[in-house]
């Protein structure tokens, strides 16, 4: 696909989910809309979402994601019947669960690859970290691993908290953007030197200085795209090398 099309393909997603509507009127939050269109453009489909909210709702973000199989709605349709007539727990209800169920499973296999090749780069911190769940409907939920204790803190660390599960699923929304239009998502220690002009020993020590975060990887780190840029942009001191012309 040429990267005018992608473009093309990116600005209809955003139109569409701007425009999309709950069941309660109203629309996707702005918070959490770059994830949602990221996930589509990579054929991940996603049903509903949340940025994370103190006041109300959930105090994470997270997306649920669905089969966009069509014959979804029929089979479901399917079983609510046989409910109706008292088949509970009858093979052919059975058997249709089994039918959806392996349906949703390939709209999960695809989230597990985007995770994986997104925490090839990305620093994994256990309480932030980005997982997801089974839903009663047959799909899954993504959200980060400590959402669920935001009940036990207090107002400031559910605050603190909410920030960093946003960060994190900005992250994974900045990664699955670049991987759609085919950019770098991640650089070594050596190609970050090289692009901004300095030894590979410097970023080494802001590695290790913890300035610039970065996965280890053998002897040599990945250092997600997003994160690069971020450290890149940080206002430089006097006597800090310039970026090579």
């Amino acid at each position: 696909m040429l990267v005018a099309s992608k473009n093309q393909v990116w600005q209809d997603l955003e139109y569409q989910m701007r425009r999309t509507v709950d069941g309660l009127g109203k629309r996707i939050d702005a918070g959490i809309m770059d994830a949602v269109v990221a996930l589509n453009a990579n054929d991940i489909y996603t049903v509903a979402s949340c940025e994370g909210h103190l006041d109300w709702g959930a105090p994470y973000p997270w997306i649920d994601v669905e089969s966009s199989d069509p014959r979804v709605d029929a089979l479901e349709q399917q079983i609510a019947e046989l409910l109706y007539e008292g088949k509970k727990g009858s093979e052919e209800v059975k058997q249709l669960y089994l039918e959806v169920k392996h349906m949703h499973y390939q709209e999960e296999l695809k989230i597990v690859a985007a995770l994986d090749a997104f925490y090839q780069h990305h620093p994994l911190d256990y309480d932030r970290h980005l997982v997801f769940l089974h839903e009663t409907r047959g799909g899954c939920r993504v959200q980060s691993q400590g959402a669920d204790t935001q009940e036990v803190r207090t107002l400031d660390e559910r605050a603190a908290k909410l920030k960093e599960y946003q960060a994190e699923m900005q992250a994974f929304a900045d990664f699955l953007k670049r991987q759609f239009f085919g950019e770098k998502t991640a650089y070594t220690t050596a190609e970050a030197a090289i692009d901004m002009g300095v030894e590979q020993q410097t970023v080494m020590r802001h590695i290790q200085k913890g300035h610039l975060a970065a996965e280890k990887r053998g002897r040599d780190y990945a250092i997600a795209a997003a994160e690069w840029e971020r450290f890149k942009n940080i206002p430089r001191r006097a006597g800090r090398p310039a970026k090579a012309q």
